[in-house]
Formats: C-alpha cells, structure tokens, sequence
C-alpha cells in the first residue's frame, strides 16, 4: 500500500467511528416505546383484548369473561367503559368489538346459530353507557 493510501485509511477510520457510536445511541433511542396506560374490563378474571383507538382515544376491543363468553367494550376516552356489546342475535357467547371511529360507531362480529361470523354496528353513548343500533 502506498503511503498516501495508508494515511486515506486512517483518516477514513478515525472519522467513521465516532459516527458508528452516534447512530447506534440514536437507533436505541428511537425504538423505546411509552406506556400510556393500562386497563382491564371491569370484573374479575377477564381477558381484555383491546383492538382499536380512535382519534379521540376511545378503544375498542373484547373480553372473554372467566365462563369463556366473549362479547365486545369500549373504553371511552375519560376512563370509563360500556355495558358487555352483545349482538341481539349472539346466542353463543361470541360478539367481538373491532373497530371504532371518531363519530363512535362500533363495528364488529358475532356468530349467530347454525352459521357464520356476521357483522355488526352500534354507537356508542359514553354519557348513558349504552349501546345503540348504528343508523
């Protein structure tokens, strides 16, 4: 190697080092990730499995109570949570909320007898924790 190649080099490796370390400080940082709060249906031994938040902050999800019946919440932005979604015509303990947008509309399935999952909506009404057919 010529002597100007060999002073290249080592400039070249006193130079990139010091980048490595920042990068790699700054890709540890980049990935950290924030709780922001935990929740559980209320109720003793449910499973609460959140789905979707809206731009609001209401989520919407499902819990398996401890009988194995599932059925379908919101957790509205303020804390509080809506009676058990249960679809009209779930007669097998299996309504799941799915989805939630900004105006409150609640999208999710159910599986009536003798067939298979079906959709539903409802709103959402966090000032009389009720549930009501969407229009």
């Amino acid at each position: 190697m010529k002597p100007k190649q060999i002073f290249i080099s080592i400039l070249a490796v006193l130079f990139v080092f010091p980048l490595m370390g920042t990068f790699a400080q700054q890709a540890a940082n980049s990935g950290s990730i924030e709780v922001i709060t935990t929740f559980d249906y209320p109720g003793t031994g449910n499973l609460t499995l959140p789905q979707k938040i809206n731009e609001r902050g209401d989520i919407v999800g499902e819990f398996i109570d401890p009988n194995g019946v599932t059925a379908g919440f919101v957790r509205f932005s303020d804390g509080s949570f809506s009676d058990p979604i249960v679809d009209p015509n779930d007669s097998l303990g299996f309504t799941e909320g799915r989805g939630i947008n900004n105006s409150r509309t609640v999208v999710g399935d159910y599986i009536p007898p003798m067939a298979t999952f079906t959709g539903f909506s409802c709103r959402a009404a966090p000032s009389q924790n009720t549930m009501f057919p969407a229009r």
